[in-house]
This record gives C-alpha cells, sequence and structure tokens, in this order.
C-alpha cells in the first residue's frame, strides 16, 4: 500500500485521483474530529472545507512524511477556527486576550475520553481500581 506521501506526490503531479485516495483514508477520522468540535450537522460542511483546504496546499507537504493525518487534523482545526470567528459577533479585542479555543478543544477532547475511561475503570477488578484511584500523582 502506498503513503499518503506518496499519493500526495503523484497528486501534485498531476494524477488527481492519488488524492481521492488520501481522502478516503482518512474521511471517517477528520469527520468524527469535526463532529466531535462542531455537531455532525457542520462537520458535514467542515469537511468539504478541509479537502479543498487540503488538496489546494498539497504542494506544500513534505511526501517524506508517510501519514498525513495529522497535517489534515491541523487543517481542519483552522477550519474550525474560522467556523468559530465566523459564528461569533465581533467585539472590541481586549487588551491581551488569549483565544479560548485550545482550552475548549482540550476539555472536548477530554470529556470525549472520560466515558470510556470510567468503564474501563469500573471493570478492573476492585483492588487494582483502588491502586490506581489512590495514586499520589493523580488529579
Amino acid at each position: 500500500m502506498e503513503t499518503d506521501g506518496t499519493l500526495i506526490e503523484r497528486s501534485c503531479r498531476g494524477r488527481a485521483d492519488a488524492f481521492v485516495a488520501v481522502v478516503q483514508r482518512h474521511e471517517v477520522a477528520v469527520h468524527a474530529y469535526l463532529a466531535r468540535r462542531a455537531g455532525a450537522q457542520a462537520a458535514d460542511d467542515l469537511l468539504g472545507e478541509v479537502w479543498l483546504r487540503a488538496f489546494a496546499g498539497r504542494g506544500g507537504y513534505d511526501p517524506a512524511h508517510p501519514d498525513a493525518r495529522p497535517w489534515l487534523y491541523g487543517i481542519a482545526r483552522n477550519v474550525l477556527r474560522a467556523h468559530w470567528r465566523a459564528r461569533r459577533p465581533a467585539a472590541p479585542a481586549a487588551e491581551g486576550a488569549a483565544e479560548p479555543w485550545d482550552d475548549v478543544v482540550d476539555r472536548l477532547d477530554a470529556s470525549a475520553r472520560a466515558g470510556p475511561l470510567a468503564a474501563a475503570l469500573r471493570a478492573l477488578p476492585a483492588a487494582e481500581r483502588e491502586v490506581l484511584l489512590s495514586w499520589p500523582g493523580r488529579s
């Protein structure tokens, strides 16, 4: 199986079908990433924008990287930021105000992991669960 880097490189050389293979490999994961952060309905629209930007920027992709998913997640994150900015009412920028989206993304990711983590903890034998829950570095 060809790497994403090879496929993107072939795409830049005029083989558009090679980029289609990259889309097919990663569309489910990128859509899920968007849906967790913006909802399933918005993710459908945002996914199209991710593919447009990825296709337009594929010439800057380093084909030495075999997996394009981190690159695609970066594009998806930029698309999400643009989406959130467009939905947010314009307000005067406060002096030294920070972008809140990194914190929001971190909290959403942590929230998505909480359910499976709790289920895994419940599945442990009581003694093992107690060891983990009483660990000194636990916060």
